[in-house]
């Protein structure tokens, strides 16, 4: 059975680790494999609530989120995100304001939801544009505020976006690439990278 490790110093990239070999993967440049024995004091195993994420974005974008969130089920990492599969609204809901109990419920559950992640990847969209109610600015700062690895995924849409424990990617395929370090590894087995 493998396990994640991450470098110490650069925690965003994460690698599969047997009983003896360890296979990194650089996006963009491959895979290597190395003798455990070797990198141990440099990495660390991830552990078990950095392998949760939550999405965050706009409600409009729920679809292609959801799609995004299978994509990471796929690569072994538990999604948290409740609101992907559709909030069941009342009979006659508007989103006006005056579904107050409603909207406490959605935003319990997403609370609860962004709690039990390790990772938030929050989708932006271009500054000034004007999109969306800004639930996900509040979903950011509650993992930011909280410790949790934060991802910004599009465009940095405010200043806190630009901190330095903030990760960016200009796109999901790029985030993608970075978080899918158990799929696409090229080589069979040890030594053959």
């Amino acid at each position: 059975m493998t396990e994640r490790w991450r470098r110490k110093t650069n925690p965003q990239y994460v690698l599969e680790v047997d009983p003896d070999w360890v296979r990194v993967t650089v996006p963009g440049r491959g895979s290597y494999m190395w003798r455990r024995s070797t990198l141990e004091a440099d990495y660390e195993p991830v552990p078990d609530s950095e392998q949760t994420v939550y999405l965050a974005g706009r409600y409009v974008t729920r679809e292609t989120l959801a799609g995004y969130a299978e994509e990471l089920r796929v690569m072994g990492y538990t999604v948290t995100s409740r609101w992907l599969d559709g909030h069941e609204l009342p009979a006659g809901y508007m989103d006006d304001g005056t579904n107050v109990s409603h909207e406490r419920l959605c935003a319990r559950e997403d609370v609860e939801d962004i709690q039990r992640a390790g990772i938030v990847i929050s989708f932006t969209e271009k500054p000034h544009s004007d999109k969306g109610g800004g639930g996900r600015h509040v979903e950011f700062g509650i993992a930011l505020a909280s410790g949790q690895r934060s991802i910004v995924v599009g465009h940095r849409e405010n200043v806190f976006h630009a901190l330095p424990q903030v990760e960016f990617y200009p796109t999901w395929d790029e985030a993608r690439a970075v978080l899918a370090v158990l799929e696409g590894m090229e080589g069979e087995g040890p030594g053959s990278a």
